[in-house]
């Protein structure tokens, strides 16, 4: 018996497969993220060193776990030692994925059916949820677009998903990416602009404002580089500039439509009169009057707490800040910061949010490099949405951050080597 011919792996995309569904696990039942990555990890590290890959250790890994050791050291300050035990449980994946990926190779036809499968997963979800408004729920607009829509996770997490899948289903059909199992048969470009259209309507469908205009961004970026591409036009550089100033027109003529027109006006009177802005809304809950404020009171104490206090701390600080100010609807609803640099400056200091941003940076700058687009998409998406959600503080947004930044590396490695 010589064991699994690498090959065979290699035709069938097992890896990619089985992240997919993976992934399907992680967005329905929630709870069971710990054993599904636990399985996963274990069928496919198994593969791969039944097949004599080489094992691998990038060096950007040190930034996951350098991040890990910093919250641990950071119990060493915290007074509320449990919580910040339980915060350290459920940031396990930011030492695990790393380790995981050490013994695992993803190639090409990996990401190729990862691709495939991650798209008919989400769009598996959204067909689920158009069924149950069209029969369910009796076509009511309302429930259609509303959080309920988001299974059983925050609106904010399941836009990056559904996004991000919309994203890489537009990035197929619109530069007719080649997969020798689809595109023998002529009608795969509409399998991928279906899932785009699925996808899409699916991020909506959760009510995401992160979720929506992120997708729009990779749209405008994949369009962009579509334009060069057909125009010729190879210098990177160029490509880069015209997409950021095409996406700023886009979020500024995005931001001044009726569904952002209340996050807009929040930002205007608090930047006009910051004083009046906090004894106005005092007793607000609404969503974006309330960051406002939960960001008002984070960077307050930030620059009290550079070095953080803990990340078993930071809700109790929060809460007392909070009653000081007299933000009773946001004391009785104990809102973190809603921002992951907020959210790590102020429990593990400005060390920890240098950290963090060399991670949420790293997708972007070594797309750039490797000139990889979806690279550059997926890093742009975690440095936007991280502006308007702690995605770190719940394991599925660790999940998403941490194994797409692994999985897109890997690939891109792989590509950079073998072409």
């Amino acid at each position: 018996m010589t064991g699994i011919k690498s090959n065979n792996i290699d035709n069938i995309g097992l890896k990619g497969i089985l992240f997919a569904l993976l992934i399907g696990v992680v967005l329905i039942f929630p709870p069971y993220l710990f054993f599904g990555t636990l399985g996963y990890a274990l069928s496919t590290i198994t593969l791969d060193r039944v097949n004599k890959e080489r094992i691998h250790f990038p060096k950007f890994y040190l930034f996951f776990i350098a991040l890990y050791l910093l919250f641990g050291l950071s119990l060493l300050w915290t007074d509320n030692l449990k919580l910040g035990q339980r915060d350290l449980e459920f940031k396990l994946l930011l030492l695990a994925a790393p380790l995981i990926f050490t013994f695992i190779n993803w190639k090409k036809r990996d990401l190729e059916f990862f691709f495939l499968f991650f798209n008919l997963v989400i769009f598996g979800i959204f067909l689920k949820n158009l069924f149950d408004f069209i029969v369910i729920h009796e076509l009511s607009w309302g429930w259609f677009s509303y959080e309920s829509n988001a299974m059983n996770i925050h609106p904010t997490y399941m836009g990056m998903y559904a996004g991000f899948a919309a994203i890489i289903a537009f990035y197929q059909f619109v530069f007719k990416v080649e997969n020798s199992v689809l595109s023998k048969w002529s009608w795969t470009k509409y399998l991928w602009l279906l899932f785009f259209i699925g996808n899409s309507t699916y991020v909506y469908m959760v009510s995401s404002k992160a979720g929506i205009l992120g997708l729009l961004l990779g749209v405008m970026f994949v369009l962009g580089a579509l334009a060069f591409k057909v125009l010729k036009r190879r210098t990177f550089n160029v490509f880069l500039i015209f997409f950021f100033l095409t996406g700023l027109l886009g979020v500024s003529y995005i931001l001044t439509t009726a569904k952002f027109a209340k996050t807009t006006a929040s930002l205007k009177a608090y930047i006009s009169d910051s004083d009046a802005f906090r004894n106005e809304n005092k007793d607000q809950i609404q969503s974006d009057v309330a960051r406002v404020l939960v960001w008002d009171t984070s960077l307050k104490l930030i620059a009290e707490n550079p070095f953080g206090v803990g990340p078993g701390d930071v809700q109790q600080k929060l809460n007392q800040k909070y009653e000081e100010f007299g933000y009773v609807k946001l004391r009785e609803k104990e809102l973190n910061p809603h921002s992951q640099y907020l959210q790590t400056a102020f429990g593990i200091g400005i060390p920890g949010l240098v950290l963090l941003l060399c991670i949420f940076g790293y997708s972007l700058f070594s797309g750039i490099r490797r000139k990889s687009l979806l690279s550059i998409v997926f890093g742009l998406l975690i440095l936007f949405n991280a502006l308007f959600e702690s995605i770190l503080e719940l394991q599925v947004g660790i999940f998403f951050v941490v194994f797409f930044t692994l999985i897109l590396d890997s690939y891109s490695n792989y590509k950079l080597k073998h072409g």
